[in-house]
């Protein structure tokens, strides 16, 4: 009997409750898309966002003015990166917080005048891929500001993620989009949610993106039939999604590091849950929060993407922006 209740209810909520109230919620920061030329209610045959996450780390060294400025010149809209400190208070643009992967140096970010910061390596691994990037004669290896990113992109969406921990990081950042005018064109935020939490108190006019901890109360709420109840508290979803090669990515990668039973049986669960939630990302959008998908980088990812959640995704990030540029421009042929 509590089976059919639960049955019961949970479809009650996705068909009812869902598409009704869609109106529990605080008062949006809502990001400035026509100041962009975005129009996120009319497609053209693909997401009216494109981003390039690192700049776009398949094709150019990773959150370097190189990667940014030629995911710019294919027609990327959305600028993804992270953020560190350095010992004399500059906000560079990188990953990790220690140099080992990018510069083959022992040592943290923090350690380092940004003027002393050692060269990228002219060869490191790749996250999300079982490959190596190998730098480019033109590109100089050296670590961008984010002032340096701002003077660059005024005309962009800029991403920003909060990956350190040094003390002011984010009041420097705070400073910059307010002088660059850039509140209403900037995303912030922090996986860290006790930074996280702080930010709208520095600056309660700049979007953010939700945290991995809202991300995973989100995705519970919705699979209660609750989710419709939630005060959203962050602006832009950002989430992964699972498509056919990222399962045999992540699968292969399990098997790698010789994962338990546990750790799979979790991974097929969440791997279900991120492929059965068009009627959350349809929710989130109705209320004003717009949807970007990390990090798919195939034809056949956009493809599926497409298959699975249509136009109930706003925006697509990916390592391969030639590759989503090229996958654009087809569709948007198909549609003339």
């Amino acid at each position: 009997m509590l089976l059919y209740f639960l049955a019961g209810w949970l479809v009650f909520a996705h068909t009812v409750l869902l598409n009704l109230f869609i109106c529990c919620k605080s008062k949006k920061k809502r990001l400035n898309l026509a100041r962009l030329g975005i129009d996120t209610q009319k497609w053209k045959g693909v997401w009216p966002i494109q981003s390039a996450h690192r700049g776009g780390s398949k094709e150019r060294t990773e959150n370097t003015l190189s990667a940014f400025r030629h995911a710019m010149s294919l027609g990327v809209n959305l600028l993804e990166c992270d953020v560190h400190m350095t010992k004399d208070g500059v906000v560079i643009v990188a990953h990790d917080s220690d140099l080992l992967r990018i510069c083959g140096v022992v040592g943290s970010i923090t350690d380092y005048n940004y003027a002393d910061l050692p060269p990228i390596a002219k060869e490191f691994s790749l996250h999300f891929w079982f490959d190596t990037y190998k730098m480019r004669p033109e590109e100089d290896g050296k670590f961008t500001t984010l002032r340096e990113l701002f003077e660059a992109a005024p005309d962009r969406l800029i991403s920003i993620d909060l990956k350190g921990s040094s003390e002011g990081l984010s009041s420097k950042v705070d400073s910059l989009i307010r002088e660059f005018n850039r509140e209403d064109i900037t995303i912030w935020g922090s996986m860290k949610y006790s930074l996280h939490k702080t930010l709208p108190t520095l600056n309660n006019n700049t979007p953010r993106f939700f945290s991995g901890f809202e991300c995973f109360l989100i995705y519970t709420l919705y699979y209660m039939g609750l989710v419709w109840l939630y005060p959203m508290k962050s602006d832009v979803f950002m989430v992964p999604i699972a498509t056919t090669s990222k399962m045999q990515f992540f699968g292969k990668m399990g098997q790698e590091r010789k994962s338990s039973c546990l750790v799979r049986c979790i991974f097929i669960i969440l791997i279900a849950m991120l492929r059965n939630c068009k009627p959350l990302f349809r929710h989130l959008r109705a209320r004003g929060v717009p949807v970007v998908v990390w990090v798919l980088n195939e034809e056949s990812d956009f493809e599926e993407a497409l298959e699975l959640f249509g136009e109930e995704i706003d925006g697509m990030m990916t390592d391969c922006p030639t590759k989503l540029a090229l996958f654009a421009k087809s569709k948007r042929s198909l549609t003339v």
